[in-house]
């Protein structure tokens, strides 16, 4: 007597071919999710002590966007298996399998194939990981930093994977057991969606351009990251453009345009894998539009926040060894084409300066009454984030006297670090020679702009040994500019190439389960006189519908989205450009990929 278990083993050995696919394309994607995760929580990684936060901060964003591909990958991938196996079930309903045992056998052996991908994807992420910090070990040249696993990082994880595919199997199981036998069967053969509506279609535009239109006023209004709300509501409205568009096609389809009818026909049966790759390009073209650009942002921050090539503290008590530190530029070939000293003092968290000393160094023209104090926060606000002011004292106590706030600006002086803090206070010059004669423990600041650049790897540590301080150099941070965009290439590179696989498996996977029908439906064309050449354009036809329709789609989205100012104001136009370039990369290598495959299956069709 056949057993229930007799069937789901024979089901599920029956149904390898087709598992193969959806467990590649699941184990690359989670590897990589894993991976990611991993690092996010490397202990070595984001230890401020040993690796600078502006380059272990890269790890988030790819880590972000890779649990929002998992989450429309994973659905897809497995509802997509399910139309797949379902057909055999639905034979086994119309020779008595009861319904229960139908629901069991469906989460048997999803089951199945779920824990096998989410093993071996863990197995994989490690790996993926490891080879990973090999590589930022050799970029940033820090060998400190480690392979490490954190075990809160597995719970997290699978506990992510689990709900994502549970609420997957859910809908999958309710939307069978609806079903009538008939259908169950023919699962495989029906068309993704029903019927287009002309509403929807007007919705979904409306969506799309006020999503977007109004992001843009709010992010200009408010300073921030407002566009990434944009694009998510931009999104809904374009799928429901994107299934609701046959009625334009139709109307082509009037002028008796075969081959228009045709495209009709493959988008009708192609809807839902469109709207998955509509997200996933939108997210390539995203994620690599952002990280070329960001590099221009992170050495222009440099500029910002470092004007000056070094500075750093020293005690006016002490008597600056200004021949050594002469002779420590001369070892490292650096001439120095300004150096400057201005006093002031360390009290309470902030740094006390007189405006006449300020101004002569800096070119500025600070003027602050007597009694008052000018609050500079020495902060830059260009990463399209709002930024908080923070607290500023009404009133600060120096040397015994009260000092009012006469006001609050956001203006970078000398540098970022140096000895000094972000707090820096201006007061009239004539209170700071007053003050100066109560306190004795004045500083100065010493200020050099190099002529000739050198070779200044390791001048920054050299000079605060000499100094006693910490030294804030230009170099140091324009080099840890580049590792963190270099970090960024390589992360945004990495999942790039692993979505892209991703995808072209997804797809063909698509073609393939739809192959033998196809070859059936080009002979029976061949049979009754149709040109070679004629076949080829239709299954280039479907290709395209099926891989570059929607890279198209999405190449419009992000340039829409560029445009009007996903990134920053100030790069705009080479967002657009560099979007149009990656897309026309893509598309190119995706038109050739769909050429072999055309090949490949033309001559299938002639030898058959």
């Amino acid at each position: 007597m056949t057993t229930l278990l007799d069937i789901i083993i024979t089901l599920f050995k029956g149904n390898l071919k087709k598992y193969r696919l959806f467990i590649i394309c699941n184990v690359i994607s989670i590897g990589i999710l894993f991976s990611l995760r991993m690092m996010l929580d490397n202990t070595s990684l984001n230890n401020v002590n040993i690796v600078d936060p502006m380059i272990s901060s890269n790890v988030f964003a790819p880590t972000l966007f890779m649990h929002l591909f998992e989450i429309f990958f994973i659905p897809y991938t497995l509802i997509l298996l399910n139309r797949q196996i379902v057909n055999n079930y639905g034979v086994l309903l119309s020779v008595g399998l009861s319904e229960r045992q139908f629901v069991s056998c469906i989460l048997v052996e999803n089951a199945l194939v779920i824990v096998i991908s989410v093993v071996l994807g863990m197995i994989t992420g490690v790996a993926l990981e490891f080879g990973l910090i090999m590589i930022i070990k050799h970029i940033i040249k820090i060998q400190t930093v480690v392979f490490s696993q954190n075990i809160v990082t597995y719970y997290q994880t699978i506990a992510f994977l689990l709900i994502v595919y549970m609420l997957s199997i859910v809908t999958i199981v309710i939307t069978n057991i609806r079903k009538k036998i008939f259908n169950i069967i023919n699962d495989g053969r029906k068309a993704e969606c029903g019927k287009e509506h002309k509403c929807l279609f007007i919705i979904g535009l409306l969506c799309f351009v006020i999503s977007l239109t109004g992001s843009l006023i709010l992010f200009e209004r408010t300073g921030g990251n407002i566009m990434l709300l944009g694009i998510v509501f931009s999104y809904i409205g374009l799928a429901l453009v994107c299934c609701n568009i046959d009625f334009l096609l139709k109307k082509m389809r009037a002028k008796r345009l075969f081959i228009v009818s045709d495209y009709e026909y493959y988008h009708k049966t192609n809807k839902k894998l469109c709207i998955m790759l509509i997200a996933i390009y939108g997210v390539l073209f995203f994620i690599n539009t952002v990280s070329l650009v960001m590099e221009s942002d992170f050495k222009k921050d440099v500029a910002v926040y470092y004007p000056y090539d070094m500075v750093f503290t020293q005690d006016k008590t002490e008597n600056a060894d200004d021949v050594k530190i002469n002779e420590i530029f001369d070892s490292f070939d650096v001439d120095v084409r300004f150096q400057s000293t201005v006093p002031y003092f360390y009290i309470d968290g902030f740094s006390i300066f007189g405006t006449d000393d300020v101004n002569i160094v800096t070119g500025n023209s600070f003027i602050v009454p007597k009694g008052h104090f000018l609050f500079v926060r020495s902060v830059a606000i260009n990463d399209g984030y709002v930024h908080e002011k923070g607290f500023v004292p009404d009133e600060i106590n120096i040397a015994e006297k009260n000092f009012k706030l006469y006001e609050d600006i956001d203006c970078m002086l000398f540098c970022r670090g140096g000895g000094l803090t972000d707090s820096i206070v201006l007061i009239n010059q004539e209170d700071y020679e007053r003050i100066s004669k109560k306190l004795s423990n004045e500083k100065s600041l010493r200020l050099f702009c190099f002529e000739n650049k050198g070779y200044q790897e390791g001048l920054a540590d050299c000079l605060e040994k000499q100094s006693g301080s910490d030294v804030a150099s230009y170099y140091e941070a324009y080099k840890r500019a580049s590792q963190s965009s270099d970090i960024l290439y390589l992360l945004m590179g990495y999942i790039s190439i692993v979505m892209l696989s991703c995808v072209i498996i997804t797809v063909y996977y698509k073609i393939e389960s739809e192959k033998e029908k196809d070859i059936y439906k080009y002979r029976l064309l061949m049979a009754i006189g149709a040109e070679q050449d004629f076949i080829r354009k239709c299954i280039k036809e479907k290709l395209i519908v099926v891989s570059i329709f929607p890279l198209t789609i999405s190449l419009i989205w992000m340039i829409i989205v560029s445009y009007i100012d996903m990134i920053s104001c100030n790069y705009q136009f080479v967002a657009v450009y560099k979007c149009i370039a990656i897309g026309l990369g893509l598309g190119i290598f995706i038109y050739g990929m769909c050429n072999i495959y055309a090949r490949g299956l033309m001559k299938k069709i002639r030898h058959r």
